[in-house]
């Protein structure tokens, strides 16, 4: 019978593989922590000469920062923002002027680790 030497390719992988352990291990708890199920997120919605959204979390999730964004041709512009640290948090961007844009309702968790937004709509002012 003949042994083998493993290969060095083989000890890369296996040090990549533990010293990828530790990230591993600390993910699911950490994605727990601000999973999607903690946030009510309300697509944007026009009131009379506003375009309003909200943002709300359960008790036990952590504060984030909410924001009503607005499309422009350079990217998404932040019109409003407010720290989400109570239940709930409104968002609101006064509607002046004339255009159409389309805006969405984020909220942002850990300085943009978890981001997660509503869905987008269009208004005209």
């Amino acid at each position: 019978m003949r042994i083998l030497k493993p290969a060095r390719k083989v000890g890369v992988v296996v040090a990549l593989a533990c010293a990828a352990v530790p990230f591993a291990l600390a993910t699911p708890a950490a994605a727990e922590s601000w999973d999607r199920k903690c946030y009510g997120i309300t697509a944007p919605y026009k009131g009379f000469n506003e375009i309003m959204g909200k943002v709300s979390k359960k008790g036990d999730c952590r504060d984030g920062l909410a924001m009503l964004q607005r499309h422009r041709w350079w990217g998404w512009e932040v019109v409003d923002e407010r720290r989400l640290t109570g239940t709930s948090a409104g968002l609101m961007h006064k509607c002046t002027g004339s255009g159409t844009y389309t805006y969405k309702t984020v909220v942002s968790i850990d300085s943009q680790l978890g981001v997660y937004e509503s869905e987008s709509r269009r208004f005209t002012c």
